[in-house]
């Protein structure tokens, strides 16, 4: 089943990064994090990276399974 982090912009603004920094910090593409914040899912092993790289839970971030 795959995630959607509702409101991953929100949160890498409030941790300081750019979507580049977030994006070399959890080892993803600037493209998978744009498509996160445009709304788009995306498999569990990485919406975790995503959010271990914030150091904030999926909770935080607003996980949804879709």
């Amino acid at each position: 089943m795959a995630h959607k982090l509702d409101s991953l912009a929100a949160q890498r603004v409030l941790a300081g990064h750019s979507i580049t920094t977030l994006a070399k910090k959890a080892a993803v593409s600037d493209f998978t994090i744009e498509r996160l914040e445009n709304g788009d899912s995306i498999e569990p092993h990485i919406s975790q990276r995503i959010v271990d790289a914030l150091g904030i839970s999926l909770a935080t971030c607003g996980k949804r399974d879709v």
